[in-house]
């Protein structure tokens, strides 16, 4: 079975991994589609099981292929058709743009990613708890992710103004606004 670039197989108790590898020279698993004898296709991104059906609804797969003798041909050519669909697909990159990672820990909902699977589309992110994993190529990131960039903007304005509202809770607040506010509050008491 000839594979694209960056992916490869492995066998492990009868059944067959493919993995898409990451480009840098350590290398970590991205993607993982799990074929066993029985045609049963499980797909994994950055460890986390997807469901192939949920991914590319309207994409008709070639139907479940048991493997013998007499199949390999038609279980080898629908592994190639799943990752010829897999390679339209690349991670969300989220909201990518650390020049505002000093709010990214007080938006809810979101989760910081340092990467660890070496993709090429971001270095840290922020990414909502809700997202897709893989968006289709052209895409940069998923509905989930992109509404994060209003509460960003929020936190970065509020961040950046040097007399915050009375009202703007703590949690919105940078450090020395924080010491500022908890100053001004002892003064009144």
């Amino acid at each position: 079975m000839h594979l694209y670039n960056s992916w490869t197989s492995y066998i492990a108790n009868g059944s067959l991994h493919v993995m898409l590898l990451s480009r840098q020279e350590e290398k970590a698993i991205q993607r993982r589609i799990l074929c066993t004898p029985d045609g049963e296709v499980k797909l994994s991104v950055h460890c986390v099981p997807v469901r192939l059906e949920d991914l590319t609804p309207k994409t008709e797969f070639p139907r479940r292929v048991v493997l013998t003798k007499g199949t390999v041909n038609q279980f080898v050519d629908r592994v190639i058709t799943i990752i010829s669909v897999l390679r339209n697909y690349e991670i969300c990159a989220g909201q990518s743009d650390v020049s505002k990672k000093h709010v990214w820990s007080s938006i809810q909902g979101a989760t910081v990613d340092s990467n660890p699977y070496k993709e090429c589309r971001y270095t840290e992110t922020l990414r909502s708890e809700q997202r897709s994993r893989l968006v289709p190529t052209r895409k940069w990131l998923c509905s989930e992710c992109d509404k994060l960039s209003a509460p960003i903007r929020r936190r970065v304005a509020a961040y950046n103004k040097e007399e915050p509202h009375p009202c703007t809770p703590n949690t919105a607040l940078s450090e020395e606004q924080k010491l500022k506010k908890l100053a001004t509050q002892q003064e009144k008491n």
